[in-house]
């Protein structure tokens, strides 16, 4: 008997698993829209995002077939706004389109009903280090 058997190795998630976005032009495709309670702060939610890159361009950016995340904790104006502007690129409609049952609606079941869209995304470094990120829907 092997020392991983029964020890579960093959449902934990890899370290390459949530690749953040570095600085870069990006086209992806959606694999998981899903809201995860904090562990640390009661009544905070985060929005998570995984996907995988189809293309990229610049110095910086991860190649094509990387997966890539991003979270968002929900607990600011600024947060909520990038939140608003992720999920309405995802289903392909402009931020004021996006009402409070469509959003619900993306997140439903990891995201099931929106896997595969394809998305654009531009990620640039700001003043503070951060990774700013801007998503569009692909036409």
């Amino acid at each position: 008997m092997g020392i991983f058997k029964g020890s579960g190795i093959g449902d934990v998630d890899g370290l390459n698993k949530n690749r953040k976005f570095t600085p870069g032009e990006y086209r992806i495709e959606v694999q998981k829209l899903f809201t995860k309670p904090s562990k640390k702060e009661r009544g905070i939610n985060y929005l998570i995002l995984e996907a995988t890159v189809i293309e990229s361009s610049g110095e910086e950016a991860l190649e094509a077939g990387k997966p890539v995340s991003q979270a968002l904790k929900l607990s600011s104006e600024p947060a909520w706004r990038n939140a608003k502007n992720m999920i309405a690129a995802v289903l392909g409609i402009e931020d004021d389109e996006l009402t409070d049952e469509l959003a619900d609606e993306a997140v439903e079941n990891d995201g099931a009903a929106i896997v595969g869209q394809v998305v654009d995304a531009y990620a640039e470094r700001n003043d503070r280090g951060y990774i700013d990120i801007v998503y569009t829907a692909t036409t």
